[in-house]
């Protein structure tokens, strides 16, 4: 992978796109980087402390980076916190991205200030993004395997294809595929917050499905099997233990790669599209 450095010097050399764009209360930052397989699949890893991420899918060749921050909004407050006194610009807002074998990573400092990415990556990409505060994680029109982290945010990604590992605390999941891969089996937890899920019609699945505090619904036709009894005799302790899992399990369409939806505090929505 390049180094930032390397990076920077490529960027000047290629004639990559950099605007700084101060809006009134706002910070604002572009960054459009060339891919080295140009039309082949790629990766987008992106990871925030705090912050919203949303990602689009579009018909081009390189992947484009908004940012904005609210740098100006919080030089303002601090104006008036400190009495009036002028705040000399000590504040800086870093925002960089490597990109190697059609791989882009995006670093920033979002644990000492928020930041709101809004990133637009060829449709062939996949996704490895998550954000603990501050924000939400959207995308659409993108296909690929996909691992989307939350903590105290929701989830939507609509239009998505290929397979999907989305979990959150505080927030809502919702996912509406367009396509999915055969053979990869998919998970969606949740604590706090409902999962609704839509999937083609002609989907092959064997789902696994617990909500300890909620409801589960869905449209779809499903061949119910039985609860699962488990054994345990671990042979340090000598105890034998027999219990009935509390997860429903079910077959769509005779059965496929198995689905998990796992939520505590809400219901689980699965949909036939």
């Amino acid at each position: 992978m390049k180094t930032i450095k390397t990076y920077l010097l490529i960027m000047l050399a290629t004639g990559v796109a950099i605007q700084n764009i101060k809006a009134q209360e706002q910070e604002k930052h572009e960054l459009v980087i060339p891919l080295s397989n140009e039309g082949e699949p790629g990766i987008l890893d992106c990871n925030l402390v705090n912050g919203s991420i949303s990602v689009t899918g579009y018909e081009g060749n390189v992947v484009m980076i908004e940012a904005t921050t609210m740098s100006g909004k919080k030089e303002q407050e601090e104006k008036t916190e400190t009495g009036g006194l002028r705040k000399i610009s000590t504040s800086s807002f870093n925002l960089s991205a490597t990109e190697a074998k059609n791989k882009v990573e995006i670093e920033s400092d979002s644990w000492k200030q928020p930041v709101d990415l809004a990133i637009k990556v060829p449709v062939n990409f996949s996704l490895e993004i998550g954000t603990v505060n501050q924000g939400d994680i959207k995308a659409e029109n993108v296909i690929g395997n996909h691992e989307i982290r939350n903590v105290n945010g929701s989830i939507t990604l609509e239009n998505i294809s290929g397979s999907v590992l989305a979990n959150t605390v505080n927030g809502k999941i919702s996912v509406v595929f367009e396509s999915v891969e055969p053979e990869i089996p998919m998970s969606f937890s949740n604590m706090n917050g409902g999962i609704d899920i839509t999937l083609p019609a002609d989907v092959k699945a064997t789902v696994k499905m617990r909500s300890t505090m909620g409801d589960i619904y869905t449209d779809f036709d499903m061949e119910m099997e039985q609860r699962k009894v488990k054994k345990e005799n671990p042979e340090e302790t000598g105890i034998y233990k027999i219990s009935i899992e509390d997860w429903i399990y079910g077959k769509i369409n005779g059965g496929g790669p198995e689905y998990t939806f796992k939520n505590f505090n809400n219901n689980i929505y699965l949909r036939k599209k």
